[in-house]
Order: structure tokens, then C-alpha cells, then sequence
């Protein structure tokens, strides 16, 4: 059975992933609308004031379209989180989404992005004074 367009949409819960002390992951996937990005942001905030976090890092590469509402969710995301006293992340942007986020002049000089979450990952490790090594 289709939904109505007056029907409200199901919340996707996104979880918040402990990946290493002090590094928070939020991976996001589908569509991130106000209510979605509103209850998002809510989580982590609550998270940020329970544990001790340095980094967050927020996983973009699976939100399936970016406009400027989504752009702005993120930023604002990325703002709360940096008035908490952690530094925000964002991974997995897409050639189309940056092609998006360019073409929508959106700046985002002040928040640090990366391509991977591996690149990201490698950041946080340096932030928060951690060295992984593969094992010889």
C-alpha cells in the first residue's frame, strides 16, 4: 500500500558508534529532513554531555540527496557539536554532493571534510593522541 502524501514519514533511528575512546561516528543514510536531522543532532548532543568526546565524525556517504536544507542540517550539526567543546568531521562526500554543495555555494571552510572514513579516522587518531599500527 503507497503512502499519502499526508502520511508521516517512518524516523530511521541513526546510531551513534563509540569507535574508539573519545571518537563518536554518526552514519548517516536516506533522507535527512528537518525532523531526522533535528532528532540527530539531539542524540549526539545528549551523548557529547554523558561521554567524554574529542571527535565526532559524521558519515555523509550514504544521505541520497543534498539541497541546501540538507546542507544547512549538516552545518548545524557541525556547529552544536563545536559548542560543545568536540570537533565535528564530515566523511564520505560524494563527487556529486560536492559538485551539489559548490554549485549551492555553501561553504564549509570551517568544518573538516574528508573524501574516507578511513581518512577521518586517521585525523581523529591524531587529534585525540592515538597511534594504531598494524601488528608486523
Amino acid at each position: 500500500m503507497a503512502k499519502g502524501k499526508d502520511e508521516p514519514s517512518v524516523m530511521v533511528p541513526t546510531p551513534l558508534i563509540e569507535v574508539w575512546e573519545s571518537i563518536l561516528m554518526v552514519p548517516i543514510v536516506g533522507i535527512l529532513d528537518t525532523a531526522r536531522a533535528k532528532q540527530i543532532i539531539e542524540s549526539i548532543l545528549e551523548r557529547l554531555s554523558q561521554v567524554r568526546t574529542d571527535v565526532v565524525i559524521i558519515s555523509v556517504g550514504g544521505i541520497s540527496a543534498v539541497d541546501t536544507k540538507t546542507a544547512s542540517h549538516l552545518i548545524r550539526a557541525c556547529h552544536a557539536i563545536r559548542l560543545m567543546g568536540t570537533e565535528a568531521i564530515l566523511t564520505g562526500i560524494r563527487p556529486d554532493v560536492a559538485t551539489t554543495l559548490v554549485d549551492l555555494g555553501i561553504d564549509l571552510s570551517n568544518i573538516v571534510t574528508f573524501n574516507t572514513m578511513h581518512e577521518g579516522l586517521e585525523y581523529a587518531f591524531k587529534k585525540t593522541g592515538w597511534k594504531v599500527e598494524r601488528s608486523k
